[in-house]
């Protein structure tokens, strides 16, 4: 009888995460997106241990989430915990529980969401690559119930705006300047916003702007596919009469198609997005409006939902703009771009009453440079 070589042994999930990562990158997504799947991957690893991948079951992503429930938030920058190991740290919270001693915040429901989604999709990449199935088809995990609810955002009030775009409007970095008011204005998830180029503020007709999220970014001269939460974020959103009496579109028109919007947020830093959020926060607390529960970045985007409301403007014609999922089947019928007229509307919608933009328009704004000559402080 003929001998049969034994079949080659599966990789172990480690040497499957660098693949996962490679194939990422070599399919244009970005750096610093496919990296964060590729860490929390391999936090899945650490945590419920490296094994070959056929030796995994659906009870191991629970045990992730479990952990991860445990691990404090934000524990590299924490002290007591420097230099340990996830499972280290997982075990010292244990014993902290067990001595009746205070533990810090654990990860919250969303964190944990975010994880779990991250390792089931490199899973699904993992089951095609290697001809198995995934342990993870369609098994939906909870977060468990010590883990804090996810936060609820509130939209900011009108005085709080008045005063956000008073300070804004002095600062000179072109992103501390400008993101608050084109937050509130567009509805646009800050991420979105980071990664605009000049040539991604384009004239749908004379004097009516819109933002273009289907278009290639430019970065080093290479085309690069820019990276969106969903493909309902691949869109163009449209930018209100007010961009350009207070001088953004000028300003944004100043520059070549393949030059950053907001420049400092990508010279020297490696996630902009998150570089832009972390320092909007900062600023928002330094001016006196932050609050954990609303007032964060992203409550502009709440507050643009209220406009949008307000002003009786359709919902399909508002989750176009920004970029949220339809809410029924008849909302998927019809073009799947922000039409012209809908452009306009949104354009001309009328603003809160009291909400006041004279800081902006009595600004000569922030001067915009080609070339960061002097190294920038990383936000």
């Amino acid at each position: 009888m003929p001998n049969v070589p034994a079949p080659e042994p599966l990789p172990f999930l480690s040497a499957c995460v660098d693949d996962y990562l490679a194939d990422l990158l070599k399919d244009g997504k970005r750096a610093d997106y496919a990296n964060g799947l590729a860490a929390k991957c391999r936090e899945f690893a650490a945590l419920v241990g490296d094994r070959p991948i056929t030796e995994y079951v659906p009870r191991d992503l629970k045990t992730f989430a479990k952990h991860l429930a445990d691990l404090p938030t934000n524990w590299t920058k924490l002290r007591e915990f420097r230099d340990s190991t996830s499972p280290e740290i997982v075990a010292k919270v244990a014993a902290l529980r067990e001595a009746g001693k205070p533990v810090p915040t654990c990860q919250s429901e969303t964190t944990i969401a975010t994880y779990v989604a991250a390792v089931t999709g490199a899973f699904r990449w993992i089951a095609v690559e290697h001809n198995i199935r995934t342990p993870f088809a369609d098994l939906r995990v909870s977060a468990p119930g010590h883990a804090p609810k996810a936060i609820v955002r509130e939209p900011f009030s009108v005085e709080a705006l008045n005063h956000w775009f008073a300070c804004a409007a002095k600062e000179a970095r072109p992103d501390d300047y400008w993101l608050p008011l084109l937050g509130t204005l567009t509805g646009a998830r800050i991420g979105e916003l980071a990664y605009l180029q000049g040539g991604d503020i384009v004239e749908m007709r004379p004097g009516l702007w819109v933002a273009d999220l289907t278009r290639y970014l430019t970065v080093n001269g290479k085309r690069v596919e820019r990276q969106v939460k969903n493909e309902g974020s691949r869109r163009y959103f449209a930018l209100h009469q007010e961009l350009i009496d207070v001088g953004f579109i000028a300003y944004a028109k100043g520059l070549r198609p393949s030059e950053w919007v907001f420049p400092h947020l990508h010279h020297e830093v490696q996630d902009p997005a998150d570089a832009a959020s972390k320092r909007h926060g900062r600023h928002l607390r330094a001016y006196g409006l932050h609050s954990r529960l609303s007032a964060v970045f992203h409550s502009s985007r709440h507050t643009a939902k209220d406009i949008l409301r307000i002003a009786k403007v359709d919902s399909r014609t508002s989750s176009l703009q920004t970029g949220h999922a339809f809410k029924s089947v008849e909302e998927t019928y019809g073009s799947k771009r922000l039409r012209v007229d809908e452009v306009e509307v949104l354009a001309a919608l009328t603003l809160p009453e009291g909400l006041d933009l004279a800081p902006y328009r009595k600004s000569r704004g922030p001067v915009q440079r080609r070339v960061l000559k002097r190294r920038v402080v990383p936000a």
